[in-house]
């Protein structure tokens, strides 16, 4: 096995294990650059008269350029899509792949056609999670796919007729890195995760893939451990790093891997500027106020209290709001006004109760499945705890408004 420019150890691991699975990533603010790069296809089959299927080799996050024959005026149709079903794009593809289709109308001068914007994926005010980071406007939409289908194409279509204009990082290098060994199979899997990886970087920052385009923490920081395996670049860490103390996700799962990546950051560079500044604000990824006797991370008082206002985000009564009744956070669970009802049956003098009968409460949900209702607008926020005028005090992650005290408190 030979390296170029990196050193490839049992971290190399960690890279085949996202890259396998990775095909991620946009670009907005505080993001590293990134760019278009203009791809012609690797094969154009005409499948029959007006219907041709382009493959562009690799799946990309891109749109699609188009130069029609001059004087062309009709009407075609374009279907994207990252998998094929008996040599067709599959029009209804398993789990995340993706597949979309639209219509646009030839002018006989060069045009970029993709379909509308996907509000999973473009949300910036969503209740739900952090904003979406968004590609350049001037970009158009881009989504990921392989092969594209066209439908109504006047005459014989060709390679000059078409290109892929796929997003990357500006600063990736393919030469930064290279592995080889005498097992060809090792060799698939380096280049698959070599280039997943580089595919990764379109956002500018290491998003969730196509679903919310969003970071996520824990998926962050293998996002960044490959990249130091596979290119020069560090910035793009930085600045994902960055968007998610401001933007942070999960509460307690995810906390903790900011400390990893300010970790991995500074094994790679060694470099105490950027890190001292952040430093005082990572701390409390450590979540050391919420920590038991035993060590154990348990949900407190801190984060809810009995009398918030709540509601809940997944499950059979999502959507319905209630004050909390009871915190278990020895169980980091909760019990919410009209949430799970259920019924008991009572004999006599059990629970105080004069009679025997069947009677209905609310029974326990996890912690997890409720947010506070953020009094702005009547919409679930997460929340996070700072420390203001000496005091630690709830707050909405949106907005940053300090949460209200409970009702009863």
């Amino acid at each position: 096995m030979k390296a170029m420019s990196q050193t490839m150890n049992v971290n190399l691991y960690r890279m085949f294990a996202i890259g396998a699975v990775a095909l991620l990533g946009f670009s907005g603010a505080d993001a590293a650059p990134t760019h278009i790069v203009e791809q012609a296809p690797v094969s154009i089959i005409h499948l029959r008269p007006g219907v041709v299927l382009a493959d562009f080799g690799r799946v990309a996050f891109g749109n699609l350029k188009l130069t029609p024959p001059a004087g062309a005026t009709n009407e075609i149709q374009i279907h994207f899509g990252e998998a094929l079903t008996n040599g067709r794009i599959n029009r209804k593809p398993p789990g995340s792949v993706r597949y979309a289709v639209t219509n646009a109308m030839l002018t006989g001068r060069p045009m970029v056609v993709a379909p509308a914007p996907d509000a999973r994926n473009t949300a910036v005010g969503s209740d739900k999670h952090p904003p979406a980071i968004l590609t350049p406007a001037d970009w158009g939409v881009v989504l990921p796919f392989r092969w594209v289908e066209i439908e109504g194409w006047p005459g014989e279509l060709t390679a000059q007729h078409l290109t892929r204009r796929a997003a990357f990082a500006a600063t990736w290098d393919d030469e930064a890195a290279a592995f080889h060994c005498s097992d060809d199979m090792l060799n698939r899997i380096w280049e698959l995760c070599h280039y997943s990886i580089k595919a990764t970087t379109f956002a500018g920052v290491y998003v969730d893939g196509d679903r919310e385009r969003i970071p996520y923490e824990a998926d962050a920081y293998l996002n960044q451990l490959s990249h130091y395996y596979t290119d020069r670049d560090t910035q793009m860490a930085r600045d994902t790093f960055d968007h998610l103390m401001k933007y942070p996700t999960w509460p307690t799962e995810w906390a903790s891997h900011m400390i990893f990546m300010a970790h991995a950051d500074w094994m790679h560079t060694g470099d105490k500027s950027w890190l001292a500044p952040r430093y005082p604000a990572l701390k409390a990824k450590l979540l050391l106020d919420r920590a038991g006797p035993d060590g154990l991370l348990v949900s407190t008082t801190n984060q809810i209290k009995k009398g918030d206002l709540v509601q809940v985000v997944t499950g059979a009564d999502r959507g319905r709001q209630g004050r909390i009744l009871d915190v278990d956070p020895a169980k980091g669970r909760v019990r919410v006004e009209s949430v799970r009802m259920q019924k008991r049956h009572l004999r006599p003098g059990r629970s105080g109760a004069r009679e025997g009968g069947i009677v209905e409460a609310e029974g326990y949900v996890d912690a997890s499945n409720v947010m506070l209702v953020h009094p702005g607008d009547q919409k679930p926020s997460r929340i996070r705890v700072e420390e203001r005028d000496g005091k630690r005090i709830r707050v909405f992650a949106r907005g940053g408004d300090p949460v209200p005290d409970p009702v009863g408190a």
